[in-house]
């Protein structure tokens, strides 16, 4: 049961890690400069790297998360039950779990900033037509 809170604890570790991380780079794009042009331009490069840096971050951390388990099944044989589980079943729950969590942050970043990035595009956009 204690390795089971363990990586509970560490799943909210990671995800608090990362949204701490993302939220500081959001709030750093509240400056503002004195060219309105080079501002906005910086503004969506920021969220567009904080969009990619979020994501893949977290799924290499949930990747090294499964090999920790794995390496925590070889080497002291716990979790009998999902060792009981052949491996490659174990790796496609793994994968799924990754792909999920993956998804679902894409997801999750489009609803939270994806109108706020759509529009400062399209604001770019009408700046440099004029």
């Amino acid at each position: 049961r204690n390795f089971i809170i363990e990586i509970l604890y560490f799943i909210l570790s990671v995800e608090s890690l990362i949204s701490l991380i993302g939220f500081l780079q959001i709030k750093g794009l509240e400056k503002t400069g004195i060219n309105i042009k080079q501002t906005l331009i910086r503004r969506i490069r920021s969220l567009r790297t904080i969009y990619k840096s979020y994501t893949f971050l977290n799924a290499i951390l949930y990747i090294v998360f499964a090999i920790l388990i794995e390496a925590n099944i070889q080497s002291h044989g716990i979790l009998n039950g999902w060792a009981n589980l052949v491996l490659p079943v174990r790796i496609f729950i793994y994968v799924l779990f990754i792909v999920f969590q993956f998804l679902h942050k894409l997801r999750s970043f489009q609803k939270n900033y994806g109108s706020y990035l759509s529009a400062m595009i399209h604001l770019l956009e009408e700046t440099r037509e004029e």
